[in-house]
């Protein structure tokens, strides 16, 4: 708590301190959910610190869910496979979900009323059906 936050290591230390004290105050494992963990790399691959952003992210996501007691699980959201392994070596046996896969079709989806809802009237819902 007491180092800079430019300290990777320190700041890599935040998401498994904070499991850490959820798990002591609510007697329960949190779940992390990371939504577009992609975004912050391509927002940095043409800049002369990616390699500092990876080392940090690498850091952040293995300290986090590898050998973490205090976590139930994370959850990366819009998370294209091939960066997620190449970026992360520490991640290790995860599972992925994608748009194909049927169990979770309806989470990854658009279900028919949403899609009728963005329609303009003058399109009829069969075409895009087909």
């Amino acid at each position: 708590m007491n180092k800079e936050m430019n300290d990777l290591g320190c700041l890599g230390f935040v998401l498994i301190h904070s499991t850490s004290c959820m798990h002591r105050t609510y007697n329960k494992k949190p779940i992390v959910l990371l939504n577009e963990f992609n975004t912050p790399i391509y927002n940095v691959y043409t800049k002369d610190y990616y390699e500092k952003m990876i080392g940090f992210m690498d850091k952040l996501l293995g300290e986090t869910c590898k050998d973490n007691r205090d976590l139930d699980k994370a959850i990366m959201i819009d998370i294209i496979r091939d960066v997620q392994y190449s970026l992360c070596p520490s991640l290790k046996n995860v599972d992925s979900n994608t748009l194909l896969d049927e169990e979770y079709s309806q989470y990854f989806r658009f279900m028919e009323e949403e899609v009728v809802s963005i329609l303009s009237s003058n399109i009829p819902i069969e075409s895009i059906q087909e």
